[in-house]
């Protein structure tokens, strides 16, 4: 009896150990993630097909890091912890991004998704946590401990401060 509990233990935590679980800490909130980050880039989301797992940005700004190029692949995600890109093309994003850790893709980008890395730009440059933007674990995206919309040039200063 004994035996079996032991192994239905080691069972239900076990089978835990396959999910996703990107360990970025507290403060799943944007600003709390900017140091986190490697990059911190404000651009353009493109995608040549819905389907296809091309996707693209056209960067307007660098906040954080070093990109020699305007426009950078991205790679979806999946059971990877990484943040599967689901934007109509022309969607305005600021995005908190690391290198790819894919040796085929060395020149492509990569945001987690178990935090809130990607944030939507309105046409009136007001920014928001995007629900879809991060994982189940996430109950509500934010961009600061409280808020989930901000004006872009507050959220540029913030972003800033924090690097």
């Amino acid at each position: 009896m004994l035996r079996a509990t032991f192994i239905t233990i080691l069972l239900l935590f076990a089978s835990r150990s396959f999910a996703c679980e990107c360990g970025r800490g507290l403060g799943k909130n944007f600003l709390n993630q900017v140091k986190k980050f490697d990059y911190v880039v404000y651009g353009t989301f493109m995608r040549e097909q819905p389907e296809s797992g091309d996707a693209t940005l056209i960067i307007e700004e660098i906040y954080k890091g070093e990109i020699k190029r305007d426009t950078i692949e991205l790679i979806d995600g999946g059971t990877d912890c990484y943040h599967f890109f689901a934007f109509e093309p022309g969607t305005k994003l600021v995005i908190g991004l690391e290198s790819s850790p894919y040796g085929n893709k060395k020149d492509a980008f990569v945001a987690w998704g178990c935090v809130t890395s990607t944030l939507v730009v309105t046409e009136n440059d007001q920014v928001f946590a995007n629900m879809w933007s991060a994982r189940l674990d996430i109950s509500s995206p934010k961009i600061s401990w409280i808020r989930s919309s901000m004006n872009l040039n507050k959220l540029e200063r913030k972003i800033k401060r924090r690097k």
